[in-house]
């Protein structure tokens, strides 16, 4: 019943609906929409809206082939902020270098989202450390919950970076 309710809605003339049917349909896990949605992401003629509202959509819908779009949404300046955090949802391996390449060009709370996204997973936090070990990334850029979660991964070789890094550390 959703399939052809699907196709009628989605080519509807009234954007709205489309826009509505395009939510329904991650809801249903209807994967179909999200070819169009990276096109969309990608679009530098769509309004900016539209393109953070594609960046929730493939969020939402775990779209598995999200990250490189997010990777270039990076550039610009009125998607960063949404596709750090976004980023923050997928294990892709160019996720570090992607962000650590742009991080001096990043506003305060952009780096802030950036250090959150890369302590998400342990390869980025390892990233990460390295940066800070060779001084791209500020150490006072790690605040108390960047490393109460690099250590929450129990990996002992991030551990000893963190400590070399960022000192000793307490355990509450």
């Amino acid at each position: 019943a959703w399939d052809p309710a699907y196709e009628g809605l989605s080519t509807s003339a009234d954007e709205n609906i489309r826009d509505r049917a395009d939510q329904v349909a991650v809801l249903l896990g209807d994967r179909r929409v999200f070819p169009r949605i990276r096109r969309l992401l990608s679009d530098t003629t769509a309004s900016i809206e539209k393109r953070e509202q594609a960046i929730q959509i493939l969020v939402r819908g775990n779209d598995t082939e999200a990250a490189p779009y997010l990777h270039q949404a990076l550039a610009e300046p009125a998607l960063r902020a949404a596709a750090i955090r976004a980023l923050a949802n997928y294990d892709h391996a160019s996720t570090p270098t992607e962000l650590l390449r742009r991080y001096g060009s990043l506003n305060q709370d952009e780096r802030r989202d950036a250090v959150g996204t890369l302590t998400s997973r342990p390869e980025c936090a390892n990233a990460l450390l390295n940066a800070v070990a060779a001084e791209q990334v500020a150490r006072y850029d790690l605040h108390a919950y960047n490393v109460r979660q690099i250590m929450s991964f129990s990996n002992p070789t991030l551990q000893d970076k963190l400590r070399d890094v960022w000192g000793q550390i307490r355990e509450a």
